[in-house]
């Protein structure tokens, strides 16, 4: 069972089924599905709409495994067009989500955490990890011979689970973090919890004692290093941890000429999707002669650039 199956089904019992659930399979077609989509953006969230039509997909997915049986072929949200995609496109976009523009700033601020939460946020930028998935990494799961990180659990509420998609994937050391992790398995020895809980007593309850860090210590230690680097503004962001990590890692692989079905990979995203969103990142997103497609070659000298004097009045400090 994946992590989100509850999820789904609350969403089938409360908008799927509903909609759905008296249709034959071969009465769901575009039309139906962006009648679906638009009648429901109406009142919830695109995210969540989009779960719904990716619920929908996944039952003619299972549909088509046995078309004998259900005699459907063909699952038409897999051809949506791009007009009905755009109505459940989720709010979140890169484009406008900020991050640590400048690797040295990583490093600033690890430099102002302890151990491990120094390590942990360091796997999560330079990993790419999801915040369960940096708390669930065992000792085993990391192969320093291979610079390999063997993703398959995360940590929600004190406890392991599955992972979001409930499939595990292997992602690459980067040299600045290879360090850590090889100090951290000194550490903890070659099984185990890479991240154990730091508390005296442990943590979680009484019925069920957790054996990892919390999460809420550990984005406490992670306000306070914000603070200490001079950058309080980054507690205003909507999601300060996650773009200090994954979302920062993920820049800079598009920005540094990172291939994005090789992030999406990584990231854990089952298409490229998700991932083409940091395509504007790409140092190879125009060729050379594109800065100059409209320029009229020769035929058009380039305008000058007007004298610029500095003024005291409006010197940036």
């Amino acid at each position: 069972m994946y992590r989100s199956s509850g999820d789904d089904a609350s969403r089938w019992k409360c908008h799927v089924k509903p909609w759905f659930g008296a249709k034959r399979p071969a009465e769901i077609d575009h039309a139906e599905i962006r009648r679906f989509a638009e009648a429901k953006k109406k009142d919830l969230d695109p995210a969540t709409v989009g779960h719904c039509i990716r619920l929908l997909s996944r039952i003619f997915g299972d549909l088509i495994e046995r078309p004998k049986e259900t005699g459907v072929s063909i699952n038409p949200v897999r051809t949506l067009p791009r007009s009905t995609r755009r109505l459940y496109r989720p709010k979140h976009d890169p484009h406008a989500t900020p991050f640590l523009e400048r690797l040295e700033d990583v490093e600033r601020l690890a430099g102002h955490l302890v151990e491990p939460f120094a390590t942990m946020y360091l796997t999560g930028a330079y990993g790419l990890l999801r915040t369960g998935e940096v708390l669930g990494l065992f000792a085993e799961d990391v192969d320093l011979q291979t610079r390999r990180m063997r993703i398959q659990r995360q940590v929600q509420w004190g406890q392991t689970g599955p992972l979001k998609d409930d499939e595990s994937r292997t992602v690459p050391i980067q040299g600045p973090l290879l360090p850590r992790l090889a100090a951290s398995k000194l550490v903890i020895g070659p099984t185990g919890p890479l991240f154990p809980t730091t508390r005296r007593n442990g943590g979680g309850t009484r019925r069920a004692p957790s054996r990892f860090v919390s999460i809420h210590t550990l984005h406490e230690r992670f306000g306070e290093a914000v603070k200490a680097i001079g950058r309080p503004d980054i507690l205003e962001w909507k999601m300060p941890w996650y773009q200090c990590t994954r979302h920062t890692g993920a820049s800079h692989w598009v920005a540094a000429g990172g291939n994005i079905a090789t992030l999406a990979a990584i990231m854990g995203h089952s298409t490229t999707w998700v991932t083409e969103r940091y395509a504007h990142l790409r140092p190879d997103m125009f060729a050379a002669e594109d800065y100059d497609r409209l320029s009229g070659g020769s035929r058009l000298a380039p305008t000058p650039l007007p004298e610029i004097t500095a003024r005291e009045d409006i010197r940036r400090e």
